[in-house]
């Protein structure tokens, strides 16, 4: 299982939840540099969304950069390597 103070100490902000569902950000994602983080902890779904920015609209682009299980800490450590999350940070 994920757990939301894990996440906050690794430097995530917390959003706003709803039951077993918890959105967390890093980075600026309303100015196209930053990372959205979505997660069910009932049925282990990890979604990872990507911020960034566009000249020619209003706001930031977003596409999803992994939806799928996650059952712990370890195994979102090792997604976040594996789609180089950092690179999608400033």
């Amino acid at each position: 299982m994920i757990n939301k103070e894990d996440l906050i100490a690794q430097g995530w902000n917390y959003k706003h939840g709803s039951g077993e569902r918890i959105v967390l950000e890093k980075g600026d994602v309303w100015h196209g540099d930053g990372i959205i983080l979505e997660f069910e902890n009932d049925k282990n779904n990890l979604v990872i969304i990507d911020s960034h920015s566009n000249d020619n609209s209003f706001g930031p682009i977003r596409s999803t950069k992994y939806n799928g299980m996650c059952n712990d800490m370890e195994m979102f450590e090792m997604i976040c390597k594996l789609i180089r999350i950092d690179d999608y940070i400033n």
